[in-house]
């Protein structure tokens, strides 16, 4: 009895060594940084250029808007740089009457582009990549991209019926078969935690900052 009471009560827990502890050195990430513009994307740039008026008039109307409500605007100035379409935003008056829907089908983004050209340079030359993001449909429109492309494309959103597990061994040096079913993992920061190891992709793609940097450090450790 005094065995499986030990047993049931140090099941949760394992013991692990770090890389440091057998004498690895595993060498800090190179970390590149990409400067974008709106040039020769003027339907983008309008509309993130209207985005922020209305996002102005909202913080200078004089009324004290929650933490939420201002993290929530600006999470919308981030959805119009990775991907405009499919942003509606529903307007109300002063006492809280709906008033209509104002939506940006907007099919054009730089940062799209450059994700797409990056990830096609990459696998040409023999790469497997890894991207995260905090929006979907940006992941959603990217795996069609690239997909037409040719590319094998896995994505991880949380809106997968089947077992994300098979995805992850599939990315990971431990599990991965001779010849992978991916060559591209896109997916939500939030979506792919600890207990994934995506150590066959040499490169990983911040396609947008998140708010927690912790979540990046996340993201950048698997």
């Amino acid at each position: 009895m005094g065995l499986k009471s030990l047993v049931a009560k140090i099941s949760p827990f394992y013991i692990a060594r770090s890389p440091e502890d057998v004498g690895r050195k595993v060498p800090p990430p190179h970390v590149i940084k990409y400067e974008l513009d709106f040039e020769n994307h003027e339907k983008q740039k309008e509309a993130y250029k209207s985005m922020t008026e209305r996002s102005l008039a909202v913080l200078d109307g004089g009324k004290v808007i929650p933490i939420v409500s201002q993290l929530a605007i600006m999470t919308r100035q981030a959805q119009m740089v990775s991907w405009p379409a499919g942003i509606v935003l529903k307007e109300k008056d002063d006492n809280g009457v709906f008033l209509g829907e104002v939506r940006f089908d907007v099919t054009e983004s730089v940062k799209m582009d450059w994700a797409e050209d990056l990830i096609k340079d990459l696998i040409d030359e023999g790469e497997r990549v890894v991207l995260f993001s905090r929006f979907k449909p940006a992941l959603y429109e990217l795996r069609n991209r690239l997909q037409q492309l040719g590319l094998s494309v896995a994505v991880v959103t949380g809106d997968e019926k089947h077992n994300v597990r098979e995805i992850f061994d599939d990315f990971d040096l431990k599990t991965a078969p001779k010849n992978p079913k991916y060559q591209v993992l896109l997916g939500m920061y939030q979506m792919i935690g600890e207990s994934a190891n995506l150590n066959s992709a040499r490169h990983a793609i911040l396609y947008d900052r998140f708010w927690n940097p912790g979540n990046e450090d996340q993201a950048i450790g698997r």
